[in-house]
């Protein structure tokens, strides 16, 4: 049998959008032989849609192309995720798979195992299946539907992230289901491509069938989706596997053709491309017209200037120079060479007059500049708005939008200024160490030399004090980043740490900053989630006034 997977791309409440895409889809599926075709989850509203699911607009526009999908699909079954009114008691909503044939919904399957594990809230709209999952045939086959989750059950048994009370895999084992067709919305993070690989090899040896796995491609605020969508047959071989981070690709394969690759990550590629699909589709989809970004010839904010040029290209990148006193001519040499192979817009702003207009006032009421300031950080912040003043300008100016540099490292111990160098729109290496910073900008250079090598492999440094280093106020970054992943993505404490070998200076000084930051991350712009489990509240739910150190 052929068969096909559409891998979408996802546009938020763009329900006409959407299902016109659906519908090219599967009639280029249907043109290349498929006998049955599977698109992803919620698939005419675009997951995640958030509280818009409670207008009662919403479901009616909803409905209205649904129903324009549904005069579309002929003799060739289609199988998609939607939407639907809950017509018993409990949530208003349902996160539904529909079988639709000769333009009426056969069969429906109401997701069971509804996601509450970091980005997603779906008990707070959809009611859970609380029926077997449904089979039924199919041109002498047996198929079932499982929405997303539903098919995660060796995942989550292994991680503990869910305690759900029925596993619809398991359900089905032993039931004679030839064909497993699973609407999913799926998103990135590092590594996520392997574990969804095998939880599906898990799912499918578990129930004999073969699986149509249909996923989203693309970025929707914080998140971003990988597609992977695949074909994998009865003996466990993939027979068809979409390219990663690809829009509206078709995907059609024989079930019993030959094996192909599956695309694991490729290290690193993985994340860049994770990133710069990020940006691209946060800007497209709000209208913006470019972004504006401080270059102040560190290793970040080049990153960032190269991300987004790979995303946007140079013609909507702007770079501005904001030297202080304090900043090197190797710093700005630096960020001026950048700027010249990136080929985009570079301007020079210096912060002194602005900084001096803020000083003059400031010392007559709160001795500012003063030698009792000797290591006070009011200076150096008041240096750091300066210069979030000026990109904000820059994007009023020019309908654009600020890209605030900060990494991950420094959000999470609070190494950034609030409504200074945090200022923008988007944070776009928010949830990437350092060290991953170091790794992203050797893959920009593995072509020829974008990212200058000095910016690189000098001692990174704010610039806001005479011979300023990060490692003044930081441990080194390895050993930074090392303590953070055990503290903010495995929930391990100061014993857990110290018993890794950490000092336990270091560690209860990372964990007080980390802790003190929390009201700063809670105004951060946002930016794409590419981890496990990263520092926004849609990932880590932290209290701000809290006496527990873990």
């Amino acid at each position: 049998m052929k068969v096909g997977v559409i891998q979408s791309r996802i546009v938020v409440g763009d329900f006409d959008g959407n299902s016109s895409r659906l519908v090219d889809g599967y009639t280029e599926a249907v043109a290349q032989g498929a006998e049955i075709v599977v698109a992803p989850e919620d698939a005419i509203a675009g997951y995640c849609e958030g509280d818009q699911r409670l207008y009662p607009s919403f479901l009616v526009r909803h409905d209205a192309a649904f129903d324009t999908l549904c005069r579309a699909v002929g003799d060739v079954p289609l199988v998609v995720g939607i939407t639907e009114k809950n017509s018993g008691a409990g949530k208003p909503l349902r996160n539904s798979a529909v079988f639709i044939e000769n333009g009426k919904v056969l069969h429906r399957q109401s997701k069971t195992n509804l996601a509450t594990d970091t980005v997603f809230n779906d008990y707070r709209w959809y009611e859970p299946n609380a029926e077997p999952v449904a089979i039924f045939a199919f041109r002498g086959m047996t198929c079932a539907m499982l929405v997303c989750q539903d098919l995660w059950e060796t995942y989550d048994a292994a991680h503990g992230e869910h305690y759900f009370r029925r596993n619809p895999v398991s359900e089905l084992k032993g039931k004679g289901v030839d064909l497993i067709l699973v609407p999913n919305a799926s998103p990135y993070y590092f590594g996520k491509g392997r574990e969804r690989y095998e939880m599906v090899r898990a799912a499918q040896a578990t129930i004999g069938g073969a699986v149509l796995y249909a996923n989203y491609a693309g970025g929707h605020d914080e998140l971003v989706f990988d597609g992977r969508s695949f074909i994998m047959n009865a003996k466990g071989r993939v027979v068809g596997a979409a390219k990663a981070f690809a829009h509206d690709e078709v995907l059609v394969g024989e079930l019993d053709g030959p094996a192909v690759d599956y695309p694991f990550e490729d290290g690193v590629t993985d994340l860049g491309e994770a990133l710069i699909v990020g940006l691209r589709d946060y800007v497209e989809k709000s209208g913006v017209k470019s972004v504006i970004l401080g270059l102040s010839g560190g290793i970040d904010s080049a990153l960032c200037a190269a991300l987004a040029v790979r995303a946007l290209g140079p013609s909507r990148v702007i770079g501005i120079r904001m030297p202080s006193q304090y900043s090197s001519q190797g710093s700005l040499d630096d960020a001026d060479m950048l700027a010249k192979n990136l080929r985009i817009r570079c301007d020079t702003v210096p912060i002194k007059d602005i900084y001096q207009s803020v000083a003059s006032p400031l010392e007559r009421t709160i001795g500012f500049g003063t030698p009792s300031y000797a290591g006070d950080v009011t200076e150096e912040n008041v240096q750091a708005r300066a210069r979030g003043l000026i990109v904000m300008a820059y994007a009023n100016k020019y309908g654009a939008m600020g890209i605030a540099t900060g990494n991950k490292s420094e959000f999470s111990v609070g190494y950034a200024t609030l409504y200074g160098d945090m200022c923008g729109g988007y944070a776009l290496i928010k949830d990437v160490y350092k060290m991953d910073v170091y790794a992203l900008s050797e893959w920009i250079n593995k072509d020829g030399e974008i990212i200058p090598r000095n910016s690189i492999e000098k001692p990174p440094s704010a610039e806001l004090r005479p011979d300023q280093k990060d490692t003044d106020s930081l441990p080194d970054y390895p050993v930074l980043d090392a303590i953070l992943k055990g503290l903010v993505e495995n929930f391990e404490g100061r014993d857990e740490l110290v018993r890794q070998g950490f000092d336990p200076a270091v560690v209860e000084k990372v964990i007080a900053m980390t802790d003190r930051a929390e009201f700063k991350r809670r105004q951060a712009p946002p930016g794409p989630i590419v981890s496990s489990e990263g520092l926004a509240w849609l990932n880590r739910q932290y209290p701000i006034t809290t006496k527990f150190r873990p």
